[in-house]
């Protein structure tokens, strides 16, 4: 009771040499000001990287088109938890780092007579100013962080309607509790060292270790082996889970991917303990690096885990943009006429003389001009009935609607010259028969949703041309057969397929062409791809509501510039020239949006990797000075300095880009089932493999500043 009075009146009265308590702290705080600063940018940059993420996920904007339930909403959500892990082990790692560099002003504190309650209350006080004002000013920053980069991306790249930015401001909901969050862990984190035993202890806690326990030389191969049985297995697992209980995969399967991050850690471990290089003469050359990585072992490991997450995460976003646009321009590329689209017969659209008089006005003229009908006939199949989370399959004799082609119709559109027998049926896939799951291949039924008429048919196999490869499934049969099935179909179960060229193509025609054709069609054509009426009318028989009734089915004609009608519309025209001046346009919002992913992702990981950095070179500033004491020459210690701080960022970087790349590769290649590349999928896995070199290339520069920057600190 007598040292509190002591400890209240020093404070007024200014009896310690003149000087008041508060005078006392704030000569600590001077003296110590870039710890201060340290922990002020670790809070706003983790902060600010979370606002900045929240405000595009969840903008109108992005929501607007990133589809419900869909997996690029999955993947958004996938990584900003992944995101969030990491910002949070940030912060943590900073407090933590913040009250070691600040023990020793706890103990001047404590030898000055100062009570610990007065000092907890002081210090706590301290910190949570700290944690507001960097939570408030990143809160502040993740607004133009976030509209700074939309806008360069606008500017740049993509500028359309659909690009304007609307934030959603009720998503700060988010950013307040991951604020709530820090300073919670900032002052959990601070009450073990302010409450230690003794004075000594708490000095000393600034120079404490954290020396890992030694593990074998098969720590290193082991990891390995687990990160790639957990990656492979974890992928597998769920389709193979289907196919065996007949039932969606539960939650908990996604244990599976547990031994991938185990083995990471090991790979980690086994870096900092032991190291990659083979003992002999030249094990010994990064000994003393290896050491100080040693003597610091579990937080460096703790760190290098989460910035490998952080790497992973960032690829993986960085993979969608090359593989969406390698995939587009293949598409747009392969195409055997530049121009191509079909429509119902009880509709009207733009005729052939139309579109000469239309190209006429542009000095264009048609060079060719192809065109066939076609039926829409029922598919018998097995429908898939969920019962919960499990399923069974029933048969229906109208499972599915298939738009089917005479022989002789085909041919004269493709100009080749297959025989089909009656009671068979071809389905038309490309040349490399991948992407085939949206055709049935197992009917054997065919019904006139008119007439009622049927027809028994047997799949014989797929013909290839890939201008009427489509995801509502066409299909080839016996003229004889087309005769048969088809009499007394209407016009609204028939459609027609053109295709047509011109002598020298120009995006103003193009445009025009097709402003023109949407214009012509009338609301019977107003359908989202993927409508199917026989499936629709297998629904109503059962009382249920068909999806593309629902809001998941709406489409307007009159959004016919929306990137969102292009994407969507089943009648959308193929228009070879638009399509590859506007594929930016067109996926301007997904682009963007994982662009961004990019950016939060990586400046994590590398404030991270640069932090630690820092973090070991001052802890072990006393063994550079005893080497230079030794005779240690400048270049010895600046090797040591970058042996040191590259494995920080060698091997995170290697493990993530190297996991991610593994899981695109198995993704794309059991697209169809299994391990199979078409050609735009092996064109995107390069790019995707350049586009992670130039990611190491940016992971290099920021190791050169670090480098740089401890260089600056030790020598």
């Amino acid at each position: 009771m007598e040292e509190i009075k002591r400890n209240r009146k020093m404070e007024k009265t200014g009896r310690n040499g003149g000087m008041t308590l508060s005078d006392v702290f704030s000569r600590l705080r001077s003296h110590n000001r870039k710890n201060y600063y340290l922990y002020l940018f670790c809070n706003f940059i983790s902060v600010m990287l979370i606002t900045g993420y929240c405000l595009m996920m969840y903008s109108d904007t992005v929501r607007s088109v990133l589809p419900v339930g869909g997996d690029s909403r999955k993947q958004v959500m996938m990584v900003f938890v992944l995101t969030c892990v990491g910002c949070v082990a940030f912060t943590i790692y900073g407090a933590g780092l913040f009250y070691k560099m600040k023990a020793r002003e706890i103990g001047i504190m404590l030898t000055m007579g100062i009570s610990r309650k007065q000092l907890l209350q002081r210090v706590l006080t301290e910190v949570c100013m700290l944690c507001i004002v960097s939570g408030v000013a990143g809160l502040a920053a993740g607004f133009p962080f976030a509209a700074g980069i939309w806008q360069i991306f606008k500017v740049c790249i993509v500028n359309t309607q659909e690009m304007t930015l609307h934030f959603q401001y009720s998503c700060l909901v988010i950013v307040l509790v991951f604020m709530v969050f820090i300073l919670v862990a900032a002052i959990l984190t601070g009450l073990p060292i302010i409450c230690g035993t003794n004075i000594m202890d708490v000095v000393n806690s600034q120079h404490k270790n954290e020396m890992v326990k030694e593990v074998g030389a098969w720590c290193g191969p082991v990891g390995v082996i687990l990160l790639l049985v957990g990656s492979i297995f974890g992928f597998l697992a769920p389709s193979w889970y289907m196919d065996l209980f007949m039932a969606y995969p539960p939650a908990w399967l996604s244990l599976l991917y547990v031994p991938a991050f185990v083995g990471v850690y090991m790979i980690l471990l086994h870096t900092v303990v032991n190291g990659w290089r083979k003992k002999g003469k030249g094990h010994y050359k990064g000994l003393v690096a290896r050491s100080m990585m040693k003597f610091q072992g579990k937080q460096t490991v703790n760190n290098m885990l989460v910035i490998t997450l952080l790497i992973a995460g960032a690829a993986f976003a960085l993979f969608y943009v090359p593989l969406m646009y390698v995939s587009s321009e293949d598409d747009a590329a392969t195409r055997e006429y530049p121009y191509a689209f079909h429509y119902r017969l009880d509709e009207n659209p733009i005729s052939r003389d139309e579109t000469k008089k239309l190209a006429a006005a542009y000095g264009i003229a048609l060079t060719e001009w192809k065109s066939g009908e076609s039926a829409v006939l029922a598919m018998d199949g097995q429908q898939q009935i969920e019962e919960g989370r499990k399923f069974h399959y029933e048969y229906r004799e109208r499972l599915v609607e298939g738009n089917f082609f005479s022989q002789s119709t085909y041919n004269a559109l493709t100009g080749q010259n297959v025989v089909v027998k009656p009671g068979e049926y071809y389905a038309i896939s490309d040349e490399e028969e991948t992407g085939t799951y949206f055709l049935t291949t197992e009917s054997t039924l065919l019904t006139n949703m008119n007439t009622g008429d049927t027809l028994p048919v047997a799949f014989q196999g797929f013909l290839h041309y890939y201008m009427l490869t489509s995801m509502d499934g066409n299909y080839v049969i016996s003229d004889e057969d087309y005769a048969r099935i088809s009499r007394g179909n209407t016009p609204q179960w028939q459609e027609n397929q053109v295709f047509f060229a011109v002598n020298e193509d120009s995006y103003e025609f193009g445009k025009a062409f097709y402003q023109a054709y949407v214009a012509s069609m009338s609301e019977k054509s107003q359908i989202v791809s993927g409508y199917d009426r026989v499936s629709k009318k297998e629904y109503e028989d059962r009382g249920a509501v068909y999806w593309g009734d629902t809001e998941y089915g709406e489409i307007n004609l009159k959004d016919y510039e929306s990137p969102d009608f292009k994407r969507n519309w089943r009648f959308m025209p193929k228009i070879q020239i638009m399509d590859k001046n506007e594929l930016f346009l067109t996926y301007g919002v997904f682009l963007m949006m994982f662009v961004f992913i990019v950016i939060v992702c990586l400046i994590a990981a590398m404030v991270i990797a640069y932090i630690r950095c820092l973090t070991i070179c001052i802890n072990n500033r006393y063994v550079f000075v005893d080497l230079k004491r030794l005779g240690a020459s400048p270049d010895f210690l600046k090797k040591e300095i970058k042996r040191q701080s590259i494995q920080i960022f060698l091997v995170p970087g290697g493990i993530g880009m190297s996991a991610m790349y593994l899981l695109m590769v198995l993704i794309l290649g059991m697209n169809d089932g299994y391990l199979r590349y078409t050609h735009s999928e092996a064109s995107g896995l390069m790019v995707c493999f350049g586009m992670l070199v130039g990611m190491a290339c940016v992971i290099a520069c920021v190791y050169r500043v670090t480098v740089g920057s401890m260089k600056r600190n030790l020598l």
